[in-house]
């Protein structure tokens, strides 16, 4: 699980489930109508270019309980993956991924120009009826 770079996780920290790895291109998070603070993927974020990464804001307020971050915001801020530094260029909105009910879980958003894929599903935002599609 991605944590704030220089931070060791404490040993009693209870996690049960990390955040849930969506994959996405430029333009997901304005498709599916999730506001976004800091900036979004676009084609330039490619694996070349420093890892970069969007996360929740969930998420981000529980990395902000071990982080010293300023203003407790992690945007620009590294966070560590194993060996591999990423920087947070944004933070999306909450959403419920899995169900409606209950607090919405966490997110981490990878672009799809820095990592491996393992299956595409298409967002289209529309305001056709869905049977003019």
């Amino acid at each position: 699980m991605p944590f704030p770079k220089g931070v060791k996780p404490p040993d009693d920290i209870q996690v049960s489930v990390g955040p849930l790895v969506y994959v996405v291109t430029p333009g997901y998070l304005r498709a599916m109508g999730t506001p976004l603070r800091g900036r979004d993927f676009t084609w330039d974020d490619h694996p070349n270019a420093p890892s970069v990464v969007i996360i929740s804001h969930a998420y981000a307020q529980f990395l902000a309980r071990y982080a010293h971050w300023p203003h407790n915001d992690p945007v620009g801020q590294l966070l560590a993956n194993g060996d591999q530094d990423l920087r947070v260029i944004g933070v999306a909105d909450d959403v419920h991924a899995e169900t409606v009910e209950g607090e919405p879980g966490w997110q981490i958003y990878y672009p799809v120009t820095q990592a491996s894929q393992s299956g595409a599903q298409l967002v289209v935002r529309t305001s056709l009826p869905p049977a003019q599609l």
